[in-house]
């Protein structure tokens, strides 16, 4: 094999008269290129009728083909080459032949929408049941491109409406993922199984939640979707649409009966996703319809503390109003303070204050919000808690802030908590104090202008 013959290309081009003389003086019609195609491939691939009937009547083999991209009848199909099909066709072209991943040239004409050449494929002994490789049917994939009306005439000749591929996803499904209402709704007018999952636990109402398409989900809703399917990691539609941040979303399926306070594998809740991601809307919702407001994540996160993470000072606010408790921990004893002073989100610390979050907590590896802001090198945090009564010195033998700050190399934060009192002179357990941790010639300087020593 070589590369593309002048036979061939003058094919792709549909000079008829051309190819009819190189054939008159004997150019090869099945020949192929490296790439095994033939220049009935070329022609019919182009919509090329004419060239396709002279170089059938010329012998060419109709069913010439490779594993990338099948056959003439294949290329044409997938095109929308009504008129060259129907060349192809009654040359005897094999109308269910396939290409390396089992797709046929009906599944290419359905899923590019191609209505009347489906009917002439389907005169013509298509399969409409076919699969792919990956168990797709032809209706899958003209759903998931979303031809609602190439979808009605499939299962009108015998489509099976719930088949499922090797995902176990369904035409609506995919309809649905894609954001595809009309064809949602032709696929639901044929009694399509509005709960069917796919492998992953996946419902066609959580594909369309996910997307935050409303539409979508009150058609599914309405044909009687189940509103609490959790998939395999525990989600729920309601998360998913949390997760869309779509706040009508979440409220129809709220209204549709969605439960608030479902877990998910992480014992995650709608509310914690909303905080997370700042939707104080959705929040609102939430909490209106009763979402724990003190519900606990795996490692002990509340809504609190993850609105706090995220910086999210007025889901903070309305958490708070709703009497979440603002100093309570997670594990290892972080608070929502501790959280929002590490991430430097002062709007969310004001919050918090101004719900007499409490500043000297102590997390289990000795941290306090004030050691957190040291680190961080978050000085307006720092100056802001030891003016809330924020310990520089937190006992004889720990870390303090102020060898924190030092160590970390963080000039003003050592200005503030000097200010603030901080003791040059103490030592933590292994014996270093701030001085002797400074690593930048100015702190060291600075600390010693205070009195420090070695």
């Amino acid at each position: 094999m070589a590369a593309a013959t002048p036979l061939m290309e003058e094919a792709r081009n549909g000079h008829v008269e051309v190819c009819r003389g190189m054939i008159e003086r004997g150019a090869d019609v099945n020949a192929m290129d490296m790439f095994q195609d033939t220049a009935l491939m070329w022609a019919a691939a182009r919509g090329h009728g004419v060239v396709c009937e002279l170089l059938l009547d010329s012998r060419a083999d109709p069913n010439a083909g490779n594993e990338r991209r099948g056959t003439a009848l294949m290329r044409a199909a997938a095109a929308g080459f009504e008129g060259t099909c129907m060349v192809l066709l009654e040359a005897k072209a094999d109308v269910n032949s396939c290409d390396s991943g089992q797709i046929t040239a009906f599944m290419s004409a359905a899923a590019k929408g191609h209505q009347l050449l489906c009917q002439l494929l389907q005169r013509n002994g298509a399969e409409v049941n076919a699969r792919t490789k990956y168990d797709a049917t032809a209706l899958m994939r003209c759903a998931g491109a979303g031809h609602d009306e190439v979808a009605k005439l499939l299962v009108n000749g015998g489509a099976l409406v719930n088949a499922q591929d090797h995902g176990g996803n369904s035409a609506l499904t995919l309809a649905a993922a894609a954001g595809h209402g009309m064809a949602v709704d032709s696929l639901i007018q044929v009694n399509a199984d509005v709960n069917l999952l796919t492998s992953e636990g996946l419902s066609a109402l959580m594909f369309a939640a996910t997307a935050g398409d409303g539409e979508i989900c009150n058609s599914l809703i309405m044909a009687g979707a189940e509103v609490n399917i959790q998939d395999n990691e525990k989600d729920t539609a309601l998360m998913r649409a949390v997760g869309a941040k779509d706040t009508d979303t979440c409220r129809l399926l709220l209204s549709a009966g969605a439960e608030a306070d479902l877990r998910n594998q992480q014992r995650e809740t709608a509310l914690m996703w909303a905080a997370v991601r700042g939707s104080v809307q959705i929040v609102w919702e939430l909490l209106d319809a009763g979402a724990e407001v003190e519900a606990r994540r795996n490692d002990g996160a509340t809504p609190l503390m993850l609105a706090a993470r995220q910086g999210s000072a007025e889901v903070c606010r309305e958490l708070i109003q709703a009497r979440a408790e603002v100093d309570r921990t997670m594990s290892g004893g972080t608070t929502a303070l501790m959280h929002a002073v590490e991430k430097g989100h002062v709007s969310a610390c004001e919050a918090l204050f101004q719900a007499q979050a409490t500043v000297n907590t102590d997390r289990s590896d000795g941290d306090t919000p004030l050691i957190i802001a040291a680190r961080e090198g978050q000085s307006k945090l720092a100056e802001e808690l030891i003016d809330r009564g924020a310990r520089p010195n937190p006992g004889q033998g720990r870390t303090t802030p102020l060898m924190v700050a030092a160590s970390c190399g963080h000039y003003d934060i050592v200005a503030t908590l000097l200010e603030g009192k901080a003791n040059v002179h103490v030592r933590n357990h292994e014996g270093e104090s701030a001085l002797s941790l400074a690593g930048k010639s100015d702190i060291r300087q600075l600390l010693k202008d205070r009195g420090a020593f070695n």
